[in-house]
Parts: structure tokens; sequence; C-alpha cells
């Protein structure tokens, strides 16, 4: 078995724990919000439902096919992996950074922030950001360098982006706490104002770990692609390349804990979600008995 070889099956089985962790993670999460109707009511619980598709899709399409693609030398699968693929993944990506841009509204606009932020502007915003990453795809059949190009344009833009967001929440909240300390004296409608302004401050930052997480999945990708719109070669760095995309993958496996690990109110609609699917099948199987 050759060098490529070795790393092709590696690569295969690290992927797949995690499709079933995918699945059944984000289908959770869906299932939690889907039934809870303030949840889905919510114009950020909107793009997180957004982003838990996607990531499911991921699960369920995108980690199969590049397994299959590793383990076989079937070029359509290589085709059907860097349009499908990454479309989905450029939709995780796109969904994150349309996030941290919906926190930044809050913070700044958090008294005209339902009125800005409606659901039907986050649904327009969510098909656009899907319309796009599959448009982007079908540029790989056009010219594999302009695909590898504009792949480093749109995730550089949307790091950028989520990095100027959460750089301006920063500032805001720093202006925030300052103008608090400085108060001689409180009133209760200021009040209601700061314990308002807390709340948002902790929804940014359990946005801001989401953010963290992909960062640290998509940035390894984000640099060989940038090599390798420079290269006049795409032999180069393919051991990095493969695991680059494992750990990308992975970031749809990762996100479902972090969105239980943060969010109390999905937090609980889950573990409802679970208490009941368990009582079920006590119930069922004391009736079969």
């Amino acid at each position: 078995m050759s060098g490529q070889e070795t790393i092709a099956l590696v690569n295969a089985i690290l992927n797949g724990p995690f499709v079933l962790v995918s699945i059944f993670a984000n289908a959770l999460v869906l299932t939690a919000i889907w039934r809870n109707p303030a949840m889905k009511s919510r114009p950020s619980m909107l793009i997180l439902c957004g982003l838990a598709l996607s990531d499911l899709l991921v699960g369920l399409v995108a980690q199969p096919i590049y397994i299959a693609k590793e383990l076989s030398e079937d070029p359509s699968l290589q085709k059907i992996w860097n349009t499908l693929g990454n479309s989905l993944c450029g939709v995780s990506m796109g969904l994150i950074t349309a996030k941290s841009i919906d926190r930044l509204m809050a913070v700044h606009y958090h008294l005209r922030y339902s009125t800005l932020v409606t659901i039907f502007r986050i649904r327009f915003i969510v098909a656009i950001i899907w319309c796009v990453s599959f448009a982007l795809s079908g540029v790989y059949f056009w010219d594999i360098f302009w695909y590898d190009l504009l792949s480093v344009m749109n995730t550089g833009i949307c790091l950028a982006i989520s990095t100027f967001s959460y750089i301006s929440i920063y500032r805001v909240v720093r202006r925030h706490h300052f103008r608090i300390r400085t108060q001689n004296a409180a009133v209760a409608v200021e009040g209601n104002e700061n314990l308002h302004m807390k709340q948002l401050v902790k929804s940014t930052v359990n946005t801001f770990v989401f953010h963290i997480s992909m960062l640290a999945c998509y940035f390894p990708m984000y640099i060989l692609l940038f090599l390798y719109s420079i290269s006049s070669s795409h032999n180069l760095w393919r051991k990095e390349w493969n695991f680059s995309v494992t750990l990308l993958l992975v970031n749809s496996s990762i996100n479902p804990f972090l969105y239980y690990w943060r969010l109390r109110d999905l937090r609980l609609a889950i573990r409802r979600q679970l208490t009941c699917y368990f009582a079920e099948e006590n119930q069922l199987s004391t009736q079969v008995d």
C-alpha cells in the first residue's frame, strides 16, 4: 500500500464515526427547535436551524461521498465532492458569518433589533447563502484555478466579516460598561436596559465560541487554498490537504455540542425531547412484556 493510499484509508476511518455523530446530533438539534414554537419564532434561532440543517447534510451526504472518494479512484466522486461537499461546507461557514452579523445588530441596535432583523429577512439571507455557495461550486467545471481563487476570496471574506463583527461588538460592550461605571444614579429603565445588554453580551459570547471553532477547523484549509491558488501544481501538499478536509468536516459534528453547552434554552429543549423519547420507549417495552 502506497503512502497516498494509507492517508486515504486513515482519512476514511477518521470520518466514519463523525458521520453518525453529525447525523444524530444535528437531527436532535433540528427536532428540538422545530417542536418549540417560541424558539422557532426567533430570528437568531432560524439562523441556527439553517446551520444545523447544513451540518446534518454534511454528515448525511458530504462525508459519505468524501469517504467513498478516498477509498476509490472514481473521478466522478471527486467531481461530486468538489461541488456538493464543498457547497455544504460553504453554507455552514456563511451561516456562522451571518450569525456574527446578527449578534452585532443585536448589540449595536438593541432597541431597534426586532424591527431591523425579521424572520422574513433572515429567511431571505439564508436562501442567498445557499444559492451563492452552490453557484460558486459550479465554477469548478469551468476553471479549477478560478474555483480555488474564488474559494479563497469567499473564505477570507467570511472570516474577515466575522472578525470585524466581534471586534465591533467588543467596542460597543466596552463603551456600555464604561457608561455604567460613570453613572451617578441608575433608574429602573436604565436597569432594565443594562439587564437586556447583559443578556445580549452573553448571547454574543456564545456565538463567539462558534466562531473560534470555525476558525480552528477552516483556517488550515484556507491556508492551503491560498497556496493552491498561487501554485501551478495541485499535487503539492496532498497529505496536508486531505487532513484539512477531515478537520473541516469534523466541524459539523462539533457544532451541536457547542449549542448544547452554550445555549440554555436549546439544552433544556433537547433534554425534554430525550426524556420524552426514553419514556415512550420504556412504555412500549412494558406493553410488549
